[in-house]
C-alpha cells in the first residue's frame, strides 16, 4: 500500500491528490522547493522554476582502428537560475575506465585507460590553468575567471581526446569488431538545478544520468568506407553519398514502407560513398538532453518514416548481417512510434528520428537512438524495442534524475511499454502484467533487495537496483493501472 500512495503522490496534478501530498513525506530540498516556489504540489512547474541551458557545437575524429576520439567543443551556458555561479561542474564520463576510478559494476581490463586527456579549457576566451582543475569521480571542476551572474551566459571552449571502448561496456562499445555505439563521450556540463545546486554525483557505472536541455550543431570525421548515425538531423548527405543510396534515403523519408539503404550486396561493392580517404558528417539537433553517435563499416542499413503531427520521423535500423530478427526492427519501430504518439502516452514522438543500433546486450535509451542486442525470438525483439523508445518520454522528454530516482523514468517506460507490446502482439496488457509481476513475487521483501523506493540510484547495487528501479515500479504502477483502469491511468501519465 505505502507503494501505491507514493506513486499516487508523484501523479499528483490532479487536485483531488494535490492535497494529500502535502501530508506525505518530502525530502527536506523538495521542502524547500516548495517553499521558494520553485515547484507546485499540483505538479506544474512553480512560478520561480528555472532550467539551465548548454548547447554543444562540437568538432571530433572518430579512428575506428585505435577507437582514439579526438575533439574540440564550444558550449554556451546559460545561467537561468536566480543564483551567482562562481565554479563549474563538468561530467568526464569516459573517466570510468581511467584506472583505479571507483566503479560499481563490472568493466573489462581491456578498456582501462589513463583518463580524458583535457587539452586546454578556455572561458570567455580566458585560458584555464589545468593544474588548478580539481578532478573527484567522473567530474571536473574549476572556479570561474568572472563569476556568471543571473540571466547571462559564457562561452566555455574544451579540447580533449580519449579511447573509447573497445567492446561492448557500460551501455556503450564495439560490437562485431568494427561496429561502435558513442556515447558519453564529450565533456558536458553538469546539472544545476532548483534541488541541490550543482549535481555532483559522478558516473560509478550502474547508476544512470541526468541532463540539461540544449542545441547540438555536431561534425564527425571518420574513414570514407564507414557511415554515421546519430541523435541529429544530417545536414550534408549529398557530400557523402553516390546517388543511389542519396535516392533510396530521400524514398525512405517520404515512405510508410521500409526500403533497404545498404544489403549485403552493397557491402561487397563497397561504393556506397564518394571517393575520399575521410568523409565529415554534419548534424543538428534542438533541445536534445544529449548526444550519441554510432558508426560501422560492416552493417545493413533499412530504413523508413512515419508522419506525426505537422512533422515525419526518419526511422534508421543498423544491424549486424548475421541478425536474424533485426531486420524486422525498422516496422517495430515505427509502429511503437505511431503507438505512444497517438496512444499512449498520445504525446507526439518528441525527434525528428530514431536510430535503432544492433549492440548493447542489455539494451540502451539515447536521444533518438537506441541501443539493443540480437534477441531470441520475435517477442524479446518487440519488447526491448518498446521499452527503450519509451525513454524518449521518461526521462528525455520529462528530464527525470535517474541518478536519484531511476525507478521513475525505468518504471514508466515499462509499462507504457508493455502496452505498446501487447498492441504489437495481439495480447492483453494484464497478461504481461501478470507475468512481469511474478518477480515481484519471488524477491519481495528479500533482505538485500527490498529497500526504500525513494533511495537514491548511485547508492544501489547491481541486484538491489534492478529490483527497486523495475521490478518495484512495475508492480506499483500495474497495481495502479488495475485499480484505476486503463483510461484513467494513461490520462494520469499524460
Amino acid at each position: 500500500m505505502r507503494i501505491v500512495i507514493s506513486i499516487i503522490g508523484v501523479l499528483s496534478f490532479l487536485s483531488g491528490f494535490a492535497q494529500n501530498t502535502k501530508d506525505l513525506y518530502l525530502p527536506r530540498e523538495y521542502q524547500k522547493a516548495y517553499s521558494n516556489e520553485t515547484r507546485s504540489h499540483e505538479g506544474i512547474p512553480g512560478r520561480n522554476y528555472f532550467q539551465n541551458e548548454a548547447s554543444y557545437k562540437i568538432s571530433a575524429e572518430f579512428f575506428p582502428e585505435t577507437k582514439l576520439l579526438v575533439g574540440s567543443e564550444t558550449i554556451t551556458y546559460t545561467n537561468n537560475s536566480p543564483d551567482t555561479l562562481s565554479q563549474i561542474f563538468i561530467n568526464l564520463h569516459q573517466n570510468i575506465f581511467k584506472k583505479g576510478e571507483a566503479r560499481d559494476s563490472y568493466i573489462d581490463t581491456l578498456n582501462i585507460h589513463n583518463g580524458v586527456n583535457i587539452k586546454y579549457i578556455k572561458v570567455n576566451d580566458v585560458s584555464v590553468d589545468l593544474n588548478k582543475c580539481v578532478y573527484f569521480s567522473t567530474l571536473l571542476t574549476f572556479g570561474l575567471p568572472e563569476k556568471l551572474i543571473p540571466d547571462n551566459e559564457m562561452i566555455i571552449e574544451i579540447a580533449w581526446e580519449q579511447t573509447m571502448p573497445k567492446t561492448g561496456m557500460f551501455r556503450i562499445g564495439t560490437y562485431y569488431e568494427t561496429s561502435s555505439f558513442i556515447g558519453y563521450w564529450y565533456p558536458k556540463i553538469s546539472v544545476y538545478d532548483d534541488i541541490v545546486g550543482w549535481n555532483t554525483f559522478g558516473f560509478t557505472g550502474n547508476a544512470e544520468f541526468y541532463n540539461d536541455y540544449g542545441n547540438y550543431e555536431v561534425d564527425i570525421t571518420i574513414p570514407a568506407n564507414y557511415q554515421v548515425w546519430s541523435s541529429g538531423m544530417l545536414q550534408n548527405a549529398d557530400e557523402i553519398f553516390n546517388k543511389k543510396y542519396l535516392n533510396l534515403l530521400n524514398m525512405a523519408a517520404k515512405s510508410d514502407t521500409v526500403i533497404h539503404i545498404i544489403g549485403t550486396e552493397d557491402r561487397r561493392e563497397n561504393k556506397i560513398a564518394k571517393k575520399a580517404q575521410k568523409h565529415c558528417w554534419k548534424f543538428k539537433a534542438e533541445n536534445l538532453p544529449d548526444f550519441a553517435f554510432a558508426v560501422s563499416d560492416k552493417y545493413l542499413w533499412d530504413a523508413t518514416s512515419i508522419q506525426i503531427g505537422e512533422k515525419r520521423v526518419i526511422i534508421h535500423s543498423v544491424f549486424n548481417p548475421g541478425s536474424e530478427n533485426f531486420s524486422k526492427v525498422a516496422d517495430i519501430c515505427r509502429k511503437t512510434i505511431d503507438f505512444y504518439s497517438n496512444v499512449t502516452p498520445a504525446i507526439p514522438y518528441p525527434y525528428l528520428t530514431l536510430t535503432a543500433f544492433n549492440g548493447e546486450r542489455r539494451g540502451m535509451e539515447f536521444p533518438a537512438m537506441i541501443n539493443d542486442q540480437e534477441e531470441n525470438n520475435m517477442l524479446e525483439t518487440m519488447l526491448i524495442t518498446t521499452h527503450e523508445i519509451a525513454h524518449s518520454y521518461f526521462p528525455f522528454l520529462v528530464g527525470t534524475n535517474e541518478q536519484e530516482y531511476a525507478w521513475m523514468d525505468e518504471g514508466l517506460a515499462s509499462i507504457i511499454g508493455i502496452s505498446a507490446l501487447a498492441n504489437l502482439a495481439g495480447v492483453p496488457e494484464s497478461k504481461i502484467f501478470k507475468m512481469a509481476n511474478q518477480k515481484y513475487a519471488d524477491q519481495g521483501a528479500s533482505l538485500a533487495v527490498d529497500v526504500p523506493l525513494m533511495s537514491g540510484t548511485h547508492h544501489l547495487g547491481d541486484f538491489t537496483s534492478g529490483f527497486t528501479t523495475y521490478v518495484r515500479p512495475i508492480a506499483a504502477f500495474s497495481l495502479l493501472h488495475n485499480y484505476m483502469g486503463n483510461e484513467k491511468f494513461y490520462h494520469a501519465i499524460k
